[in-house]
Protein backbone atom coordinates (compact mmCIF):
# COMPACT_ATOMS: atom_id res chain seq x y z
CA UNK A 1 0.00 0.00 0.00
CA UNK A 2 1.25 3.44 -0.87
CA UNK A 3 0.63 5.09 2.50
CA UNK A 4 2.50 2.31 4.31
CA UNK A 5 5.52 2.82 2.05
CA UNK A 6 5.51 6.53 2.80
CA UNK A 7 5.10 5.87 6.53
CA UNK A 8 8.29 3.81 6.69
CA UNK A 9 10.16 6.26 4.47
CA UNK A 10 9.18 9.19 6.66
CA UNK A 11 10.30 7.60 9.92
CA UNK A 12 13.53 6.21 8.51
CA UNK A 13 14.78 9.42 6.90
CA UNK A 14 13.22 12.39 8.68
CA UNK A 15 15.68 13.24 11.45
CA UNK A 16 13.75 16.36 12.38
CA UNK A 17 10.67 14.47 13.61
CA UNK A 18 11.52 14.96 17.29
CA UNK A 19 12.06 18.68 16.66
CA UNK A 20 8.56 18.97 15.21
CA UNK A 21 6.98 16.99 18.04
CA UNK A 22 8.54 19.32 20.62
CA UNK A 23 8.10 22.68 18.88
CA UNK A 24 5.00 22.44 16.71
CA UNK A 25 2.01 20.30 15.93
CA UNK A 26 2.03 17.83 13.06
CA UNK A 27 -1.21 17.39 11.13
CA UNK A 28 -1.52 14.27 8.96
CA UNK A 29 -4.36 14.85 6.50
CA UNK A 30 -5.65 12.01 4.35
CA UNK A 31 -8.04 11.95 1.45
CA UNK A 32 -10.25 8.89 1.73
CA UNK A 33 -10.84 7.20 -1.63
CA UNK A 34 -7.73 5.79 -3.34
CA UNK A 35 -5.57 7.01 -0.48
CA UNK A 36 -6.56 5.03 2.61
CA UNK A 37 -7.94 2.17 0.55
CA UNK A 38 -7.82 0.84 -2.98
CA UNK A 39 -10.54 -0.80 -5.02
CA UNK A 40 -10.16 -4.08 -6.84
CA UNK A 41 -11.66 -3.36 -10.25
CA UNK A 42 -13.10 -0.16 -11.66
CA UNK A 43 -16.54 -0.03 -10.04
CA UNK A 44 -17.28 0.79 -6.43
CA UNK A 45 -18.37 -2.20 -4.40
CA UNK A 46 -17.79 -2.45 -0.66
CA UNK A 47 -16.75 -6.09 -1.20
CA UNK A 48 -13.97 -5.03 -3.60
CA UNK A 49 -12.01 -2.95 -1.10
CA UNK A 50 -8.43 -3.96 -0.44
CA UNK A 51 -7.94 -3.99 3.32
CA UNK A 52 -4.61 -3.55 5.05
CA UNK A 53 -4.68 -5.21 8.49
CA UNK A 54 -1.84 -3.12 9.93
CA UNK A 55 -3.15 0.24 8.71
CA UNK A 56 -4.95 1.06 11.97
CA UNK A 57 -1.82 0.37 14.02
CA UNK A 58 0.37 2.42 11.69
CA UNK A 59 -2.00 5.38 11.71
CA UNK A 60 -2.12 5.38 15.50
CA UNK A 61 1.68 5.55 15.61
CA UNK A 62 1.67 8.89 13.81
CA UNK A 63 2.26 11.67 16.33
CA UNK A 64 -0.01 14.69 16.24
CA UNK A 65 -3.38 15.25 14.67
CA UNK A 66 -4.77 12.79 12.09
CA UNK A 67 -7.61 13.99 9.84
CA UNK A 68 -9.67 12.81 6.89
CA UNK A 69 -10.37 15.53 4.29
CA UNK A 70 -12.61 14.23 1.53
CA UNK A 71 -14.99 15.33 -1.21
CA UNK A 72 -17.15 12.32 -0.36
CA UNK A 73 -20.39 12.69 1.57
CA UNK A 74 -20.19 12.36 5.33
CA UNK A 75 -22.30 9.19 5.32
CA UNK A 76 -19.97 7.55 2.76
CA UNK A 77 -16.92 8.68 4.74
CA UNK A 78 -18.21 7.27 8.03
CA UNK A 79 -19.29 4.04 6.34
CA UNK A 80 -15.83 3.55 4.83
CA UNK A 81 -13.95 4.46 8.04
CA UNK A 82 -16.03 1.92 9.98
CA UNK A 83 -15.75 -0.71 7.23
CA UNK A 84 -11.97 -0.32 7.20
CA UNK A 85 -11.89 -0.61 11.00
CA UNK A 86 -10.28 2.84 11.27
CA UNK A 87 -12.79 4.37 13.65
CA UNK A 88 -10.82 6.09 16.41
CA UNK A 89 -7.77 6.72 14.21
CA UNK A 90 -8.79 10.26 13.27
CA UNK A 91 -9.56 13.32 15.34
CA UNK A 92 -11.89 14.63 12.62
CA UNK A 93 -13.53 13.46 9.42
CA UNK A 94 -14.13 16.52 7.28
CA UNK A 95 -16.36 15.87 4.29
CA UNK A 96 -18.03 18.11 1.74
CA UNK A 97 -21.14 18.14 3.95
CA UNK A 98 -19.22 19.40 6.98
CA UNK A 99 -17.07 21.95 5.11
CA UNK A 100 -19.88 23.04 2.77
CA UNK A 101 -17.53 22.86 -0.20
CA UNK A 102 -15.14 20.62 -2.07
CA UNK A 103 -11.47 20.47 -2.94
CA UNK A 104 -9.72 22.19 -4.66
CA UNK A 105 -11.72 25.29 -3.61
CA UNK A 106 -9.42 27.38 -1.43
CA UNK A 107 -12.26 28.31 0.95
CA UNK A 108 -12.70 24.65 1.82
CA UNK A 109 -9.04 24.42 2.91
CA UNK A 110 -9.44 27.68 4.83
CA UNK A 111 -12.42 26.23 6.74
CA UNK A 112 -10.47 23.06 7.54
CA UNK A 113 -7.54 25.13 8.86
CA UNK A 114 -9.84 27.03 11.20
CA UNK A 115 -11.91 24.04 12.35
CA UNK A 116 -8.76 22.06 13.15
CA UNK A 117 -6.90 25.03 14.63
CA UNK A 118 -3.93 24.62 12.29
CA UNK A 119 -1.36 27.33 12.98
CA UNK A 120 0.95 28.86 10.33
CA UNK A 121 4.05 27.20 11.84
CA UNK A 122 2.47 23.76 12.15
CA UNK A 123 3.67 21.00 9.87
CA UNK A 124 0.92 19.64 7.63
CA UNK A 125 1.39 16.55 5.47
CA UNK A 126 -1.43 15.93 3.00
CA UNK A 127 -1.98 12.58 1.24
CA UNK A 128 -4.17 12.93 -1.85
CA UNK A 129 -4.81 11.15 -5.15
CA UNK A 130 -5.79 14.22 -7.22
CA UNK A 131 -2.95 16.55 -8.21
CA UNK A 132 -5.05 19.73 -8.44
CA UNK A 133 -6.06 19.28 -4.79
CA UNK A 134 -2.39 19.23 -3.85
CA UNK A 135 -1.79 22.52 -5.65
CA UNK A 136 -4.18 24.30 -3.29
CA UNK A 137 -2.60 22.56 -0.30
CA UNK A 138 0.86 23.69 -1.40
CA UNK A 139 -0.41 27.29 -1.54
CA UNK A 140 -1.09 26.95 2.20
CA UNK A 141 2.46 25.69 2.77
CA UNK A 142 1.57 22.04 3.31
CA UNK A 143 3.82 19.12 2.40
CA UNK A 144 2.10 17.20 -0.37
CA UNK A 145 2.13 13.49 -1.11
CA UNK A 146 0.47 12.24 -4.28
CA UNK A 147 -0.90 8.72 -4.11
CA UNK A 148 -1.30 7.32 -7.63
CA UNK A 149 -3.08 4.28 -8.95
CA UNK A 150 -0.77 1.66 -10.40
CA UNK A 151 -2.63 1.77 -13.72
CA UNK A 152 -2.78 5.59 -14.00
CA UNK A 153 -1.37 6.43 -17.46
CA UNK A 154 -0.37 9.95 -16.31
CA UNK A 155 1.46 8.99 -13.11
CA UNK A 156 4.92 9.57 -14.61
CA UNK A 157 3.92 13.14 -15.57
CA UNK A 158 3.04 13.96 -11.97
CA UNK A 159 6.64 13.68 -10.78
CA UNK A 160 7.44 16.88 -12.70
CA UNK A 161 4.76 18.95 -10.98
CA UNK A 162 6.52 21.45 -8.68
CA UNK A 163 3.81 21.42 -6.00
CA UNK A 164 4.15 17.70 -5.28
CA UNK A 165 6.74 16.84 -2.64
CA UNK A 166 6.47 13.04 -2.85
CA UNK A 167 4.71 10.59 -5.16
CA UNK A 168 3.72 7.00 -4.40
Amino acid sequence: MCFINYFFFYFQFNCSLIYYIITKMIHWIFDLDDTLYKMKGNTFDINNIERYPKLQDLLKLLPGNRLVFTNASHSHSMNMICNLNLFGCFSAILSRDILMGIKPNSNTYFKLIHICNIKPNDKVIFFEDTPINLLTAKQYGWKTVLITRENDPDKDKYIKLPFIDRRY
